[in-house]
């Protein structure tokens, strides 16, 4: 329902307001912490009022995303440790609504230039964004694409040519940027949430 609403631009001073993408924020890293926790110790992941840790994961993920469309509510969000959260379930997360939810929020992230400079600078980031572009989801691989040619734009010409080798080899480039792909991405940004079953490890 959150998610819904936030696709309204009417809605976002009422949610800052409320302080709603704080505590999103927040109950997000917590969450990535637990995930981590029951994996390392080869837990069963816990239930909160009935709700598995991966379907709050999904929503909350989900929300934060589309409330990172509006700067201003990227500002709160630097107030977390949001970028390592967003990048640790990449690398922890198989489902692939948790990986368009984190990637989605990422891409988003990375027009701000300090939070772009930090993706960056994030251990495995570009590393996950690289095996994300060949994605079967259309939505996952253009968000990673996205997200790839944002941080490139702060790197200098060396740097570039370290990078754009992976985004031209891709399917990104022709296919996933243009047509079917960016439907695909315009469709998941505008269309109403719904929860899914999840593989998340």
């Amino acid at each position: 329902m959150i998610r819904n609403m936030a696709l309204s631009d009417n809605n976002q001073h009422v949610f800052r307001d409320l302080q709603l993408i704080d505590k999103l924020s927040q109950n997000l890293d917590i969450l990535q912490q637990d995930l981590v926790r029951n994996n390392e110790n080869n837990a069963t992941l816990k239930m909160v009022e009935g709700v598995g840790i991966e379907d709050i994961i999904e929503g909350t993920v989900g929300s934060l995303h589309i409330f990172a469309r509006h700067p201003e509510n990227i500002q709160i969000m630097k107030n977390y440790n949001i970028v390592q959260t967003a990048v640790s379930l990449l690398s922890r997360c198989s489902d692939i609504n948790i990986q368009r939810g984190a990637t989605g929020l990422l891409c988003e992230l990375a027009a701000d230039q300090q939070l772009a400079l930090e993706i960056d600078q994030t251990p495995g980031a570009m590393k996950h964004f690289a095996s994300l572009l060949h994605s079967r989801n259309e939505a996952v691989a253009t968000y990673a694409a996205a997200t790839m040619h944002r941080l490139t734009e702060q790197k200098s010409e060396d740097e570039r040519k370290d990078i754009l080798p992976n985004l031209s080899a891709s399917k990104s480039m022709d296919d996933v940027l243009v047509g079917r792909s960016f439907t695909a991405l315009r469709e998941w940004r505008t269309f109403p949430f719904r929860m899914h079953s999840f593989d998340c490890r």
